[in-house]
């Protein structure tokens, strides 16, 4: 019974392990069930525990005195189950390290921003992929985009397109230097100012819509 225990013991040792792998390679995003998928690492997983199975049991057919066969075999078992357990911790501690002190670093150089574009009097507000201002439909109008710029810049905002491609880190970023920012841009421009400029916009887009 003990040896099941044991057993069921490492099983989840290394489920744990590799959850943990999952967060430090995503840090600083939260853990969450969608990061968790049949990816590489979980294939290296089950592979590593196949490869310790199979190891186990050639290493319990070794003759040894007055040992019994599943005594052999859990015994490998747990001494090769720990060693990889010891080497994918050390090596997600350092993962989770170094990105923790790179993350840090870029939240240092955001916060500088933030400050720099606060006494510039202009904020500007980082999108991805599709357009978070202009819709499709009015992108042959050449007018259009310059009147909603000037429109946001009255407000201390300017949106800049940063491509399609997006990472978790540049996301955090993005979040953190809003939050830098969010305290000057309602002093300046009052309460619910985004709820007016999107109004606004939308007045502008109007005037384009059956052009």
């Amino acid at each position: 019974m003990r040896k099941i225990l044991g057993l069921l013991a490492v099983i989840l040792l290394l489920i744990l392990s590799y959850i943990f792998n999952i967060y430090s390679a995503n840090y600083p995003s939260k853990l969450r069930s969608n990061l968790i998928s049949f990816d590489f690492d979980a294939k290296v997983f089950i592979y590593a525990f196949v490869i310790i199975l199979f190891l186990s049991t050639l290493f319990a057919f070794i003759p040894l005195k007055n040992k019994i066969y599943s005594y052999k075999f859990f015994t490998s078992f747990f001494i090769f189950s720990s060693i990889f357990m010891i080497i994918n911790f050390i090596g997600n501690f350092k993962q989770y390290f170094d990105k923790k002190n790179e993350f840090e670093n870029l939240l240092v150089k955001t916060n500088r921003q933030a400050k720099s574009d606060i006494q510039k009097g202009l904020i500007k507000y980082y999108y991805f992929g599709g357009d978070s201002i202009l819709d499709n439909t009015y992108s042959n109008h050449p007018k259009l985009q310059y009147e909603i710029d000037s429109l946001t810049r009255t407000y201390g905002v300017v949106f800049l397109n940063e491509g399609g491609s997006i990472d978790l880190i540049s996301l955090e970023l993005n979040k953190k230097y809003k939050e830098y920012t969010e305290s000057y841009l309602e002093k300046r421009n009052g309460k619910n100012w985004k709820l007016k400029m999107e109004e606004e916009i939308e007045t502008i887009k109007q005037k384009y819509r059956n052009r």
